[in-house]
């Protein structure tokens, strides 16, 4: 990081972000002159026919660079950047890419970006994702012939149709499509896992690799892959899952899967860190909106959510935006200790410039 503060070119941060030590991260460097790179810092293991090498890494010659192109847009949001990490043994589990694509969407669809409007950029709720599965449930629930009951058949096809393309607390149809998805690919990749399920009877596959290969079963139609009667078509099969998710659903809310709302399902709170090893008592949980989920650019689960939101434009710092969840320290006897937690609910910016006098101490490096 020192070193990086006084690199002169992105040339020159590029070069040192490729020696850095650590573990491997995307990297974004942006000049206040113009321009752009992406690469990937820190040590990469090597690969060999497969398997790890010990104390061996791809050395740092051998990893892409990107420059930004004419679109003017540069991003990872964590997922596999093909066109310059194919050739790297890189990791595996990347994000889908549903993220990235919708970032790089909202960026190019204007150019009158301020710190404001990229801040709430960040808060975007559309989950692309879930329309292959809406438009999979309701072809099924339009052609399926099965003399399925009315009242879950009609519930089913309600929650659908209030569905608004969000992820967000207040949005209906969310928690139906979700459990679709859920059973569908658990019931696509079960003989897959029939002989792991054997050697491990707790053996769960959590990956998020699976969406490429669930499209691309789907897309065979082929009805064996799903149980039924010898006489039932693909969409009675398809519909037969979406009503089970259904009932399981009404069944564990006592309500209608069509007034159920992700904020009846998402719960969401901010721990202390050392809330696990003392006693919690002392650490009251910091609840958290219910919007977002990891598909879609606002990223919040109940294991994960945004560190901080931090909007900088090179030669502009001072109309820098800064919000954080829970507050600058982690002391429960500061005065900071959730002194932004409500600026982070409430969605809105914060100066950077504001919390400067605050500072109390400085530290170089």
């Amino acid at each position: 990081m020192a070193e990086l503060t006084w690199s002169t070119d992105l040339e020159q941060a590029a070069e040192i972000a490729r020696h850095a030590g650590g573990m491997p991260l995307n990297f974004h460097a942006v000049s206040s002159k113009g321009g752009m790179i992406q690469t990937v810092i820190g040590r990469i293991p090597q690969r060999l026919n497969g398997r790890l090498k010990p104390n061996l890494f791809v050395p740092p010659g051998e990893i892409g660079l990107l420059r930004s192109g004419p679109s003017g847009v540069l991003l990872s949001a964590n997922d596999r950047r093909r066109d310059y990490a194919r050739r790297l043994p890189g990791g595996w589990n990347h994000a889908p890419g549903f993220r990235a694509r919708r970032i790089g969407d909202l960026l190019r669809a204007r150019s009158d970006w301020t710190e404001e409007r990229v801040f709430h950029l960040q808060q975007d709720l559309r989950c692309e994702m879930l329309d292959f599965y809406r438009d999979l449930a309701v072809e099924a629930v339009d052609s399926a012939l099965n003399a399925e009951d009315g009242a879950v058949r009609n519930d089913a096809r309600e929650a659908l149709e209030h569905w608004d393309g969000r992820i967000a607390g207040d949005s209906r149809g969310v928690p139906l499509l979700m459990h679709f998805r859920r059973n569908l690919r658990s019931t696509l990749l079960a003989p897959f896992f029939a002989a792991c399920l054997r050697a491990e009877p707790l053996f769960k596959f959590s990956w998020r690799s699976t969406e490429y290969v669930v499209r691309c079963l789907v897309a065979t139609r082929d009805k064996l892959l799903l149980p039924g009667s010898p006489e039932s078509d693909w969409s009675t099969r398809v519909a037969n899952v979406l009503y089970n998710s259904a009932r399981k659903l009404r069944d564990a809310h006592a309500r209608p899967v069509s007034e159920l709302r992700w904020e009846d399902m998402a719960s969401r709170s901010l721990s202390h860190p050392l809330s696990r090893r003392i006693d919690p008592r002392y650490f009251q949980k910091l609840p958290l909106p219910a919007d977002g989920d990891d598909d879609c650019v606002y990223v919040n689960t109940s294991t994960l959510t945004v560190c901080m939101r931090l909007v900088v434009s090179p030669g502009r710092e001072e109309e820098a935006v800064l919000t954080m969840p829970g507050g600058q320290s982690e002391s429960t006897i500061s005065k900071h200790y959730r002194d932004q937690h409500q600026v982070w609910c409430a969605q809105v910016t914060s100066p950077l410039r504001d919390l400067a006098p605050r500072i109390r101490r400085r530290i170089y490096l």
